[in-house]
């Protein structure tokens, strides 16, 4: 293998980007859906659903009765080692 290709798949010292805020929201849109297959009309329903929940959030935000932090779930366990 010559050193040119070397750099096109290494990915040692590069910085690792996730999704994982997308795949808990796609996780999330499946449990509510119920189902693995959905047609056309059941999957709006669940988008215009989420999109209402989200407008609340961003309202209770920028209203001052919730911030970002009171939104986040928080793992109890984890949380009580932190305070021990």
């Amino acid at each position: 293998m010559t050193d040119e290709r070397l750099p096109l798949w290494n990915v040692y010292n590069v910085n690792i980007r996730t999704n994982n805020h997308l795949e808990g929201w796609h996780n999330r849109l499946n449990r509510k859906a119920g189902k693995s297959h959905n047609g056309l009309y059941e999957l709006l329903q669940l988008l215009i659903a989420e999109q209402g929940v989200m407008d609340t959030l961003i309202q209770q935000v920028l209203s001052g009765n919730a911030t970002v932090g009171d939104l986040r779930r928080v793992n109890k366990v984890y949380a009580q080692k932190q305070r021990q």
